[in-house]
């Protein structure tokens, strides 16, 4: 691979100028899927359909265990027939020597995944439901099938943790020796505060780690590469030029940010690429990842693992906190949730929001508590019905304010217009408030924002904001179609409140 050459994942490997010009008329290049056995084949045929329109050429097959069922086999065949490449990620569960001549006359790349080449740990690293018992099995029927080939690439996936990091240098060889195709991914931070099944490796035995790979494949084949996460050997594009779609139709940017930017069974593929702002962001990440990436020599070529940083930080730009070039800077790695006194130009008692809590594809949470005292507190200790357009605006410059962090100073925003706000109840001084903002529109710098503020289950007022927020980056504006539009414009007469 050439230093101008990207691999999406663990998969295909593309130029820098046919990645270019994907992004920027916002196709895909490659597409991954999901497949539950006992899910519906002919929806995933209908993505697969709708991503070569879009451009893609490669479809990567992940899944709990999908070898030896007829209706994936048969995915794979029509995948082929689109003249499309396929790449399989497999526990080696159901390889039968009939399977694997299937998968090499289709010219399947095949990736095992391994935890380690020693049978005991491998054993041990095998999270629940894990086939690794059938590894040796699948490695030799896959080897009398005629893998690797030419036309049929074996790939090994293994995890870098702190149980196998001391064999992979020579498993690394072994694998190159053998004509095999390592992919050594550096750690993973576990999905919603699961159970890691490897110890996680400090950031400079990762680093070291990867120098003696790159040494041994410049000294081996003259193979030259980067020492960069998230791969050995490659930088990550596959949220810029790729996607992953779940067995129960969600659409999300790739494996590690699980955000779903909405379901193919509402939308079209290419409806659902068009409107995504995460999308968007990561796309022009050059221009939209905080923190000290920014910084990195590597910065443009390199922007760190994404879902590493979503899923240690809540915020998918933010810098890698795994790199080792960030060991030294994690107190400038901002993460949610976090306080909102940096990101809005409101002070004190007229700030009333205090928290940013996350941030999805176009929607913000923000939570606050109603201040015993302040200028919307009535003498009865009850929040005015005034102050909810004012808590959904300020959540709204927050949202961009955290946003715009990369850039010096807040950026302007205006509270242009107030409309079809309703109430059915009352705070008090103490009671905490959760505010929920989905974004309906947005024409440039002009935005329409649905809020709700919440009061535990209850929501005590709900309405939509007009408003002019400075986007640094100048973003061309477009309007985001939605069925939520429907119930926007259902909401009973607005009551009559303060515009300013």
């Amino acid at each position: 691979m050439s230093p101008n050459d990207w691999r999406c994942g663990r998969d295909f490997v593309f130029d820098s100028g046919e990645i270019a010009k994907t992004v920027a008329r916002r196709g895909l290049l490659a597409l991954e899927i999901e497949v539950d056995p006992g899910g519906d084949v002919r929806e995933i045929w209908d993505v697969v359909g709708q991503a070569k329109a879009l451009g893609a050429r490669c479809v990567s097959i992940v899944g709990d265990e999908p070898m030896g069922h007829a209706e994936v086999l048969d995915l794979v065949s029509r995948i082929c027939s689109l003249r499309m490449q396929v790449a399989m990620f497999t526990d080696g569960a159901g390889m039968s020597a009939e399977v694997a001549r299937f998968l090499l006359a289709n010219e399947v790349r095949v990736i095992l995944r391994l935890a380690s080449g020693r049978a005991g740990l491998r054993k041990q690293l095998t999270e629940p439901g894990g086939h690794c018992g059938g590894l040796p099995e699948a490695f030799r029927s896959l080897r009398d099938a005629g893998y690797p080939a030419r036309n049929g690439v074996l790939g090994v996936s293994v995890i870098v943790g702190a149980e196998n990091y001391a064999e992979l240098p020579s498993f690394w060889r072994w694998l190159r020796e053998e004509d095999l195709e390592p992919h050594f991914e550096l750690p993973k931070a576990p999905v919603n505060g699961a159970r890691s099944w490897q110890s996680p490796v400090r950031a400079h035995e990762l680093h070291s780690m990867l120098r003696v790979l790159a040494e041994s494949d410049r000294s081996f084949g003259g193979l030259e590469w980067l020492p960069q996460p998230p791969i050995a050997g490659s930088a990550c594009v596959r949220n810029r030029v790729s996607c992953f779609v779940t067995a129960s139709g969600s659409v999300m940017p790739c494996q590690g940010v699980r955000i779903s930017i909405g379901s193919v069974r509402e939308k079209s593929l290419a409806e659902l690429l068009r409107e995504s702002e995460i999308l968007q962001d990561l796309r022009d990440f050059a221009d939209t990842i905080r923190g000290p990436c920014v910084d990195c020599e590597q910065f443009g070529r390199c922007h760190g693992c994404r879902g590493t940083a979503f899923r240690l930080t809540g915020d998918y730009l933010a810098s890698d906190p795994l790199c080792w070039r960030n060991a030294d800077r994690q107190a400038e790695i901002e993460c949610l949730p976090c306080g909102v006194a940096g990101v809005v130009p409101h002070q004190k008692p007229m700030r009333l929001v205090e928290t940013l809590v996350s941030i999805g594809e176009r929607n913000a949470v923000v939570e606050l508590v109603v201040p015993e005292d302040g200028p919307f507190i009535a003498a009865s200790g009850v929040l005015e019905r005034a102050a909810y357009p004012e808590i959904v605006a300020q959540a709204a410059a927050a949202w961009n304010g955290f946003k715009s962090r990369r850039h010096d100073g807040l950026p302007r925003g205006y509270l242009l217009g107030i409309k079809r706000f309703r109430f059915d109840g009352a705070a008090r001084a103490g009671d905490r408030l959760v505010v929920s903002l989905f974004k309906v529109a947005r024409f440039g710098d002009f935005g329409i924002m649905e809020g709700k503020v919440s009061k535990g289950t209850h929501v005590l007022a709900r309405g939509e904001i007009k408003v002019w927020h400075e986007n640094p980056r100048q973003t061309q504006g477009r309007r985001f179609p939605s069925d939520r539009e429907s119930v926007v414009s259902g909401v009973s007469a607005p009551p009559e409140l303060p515009t300013g």
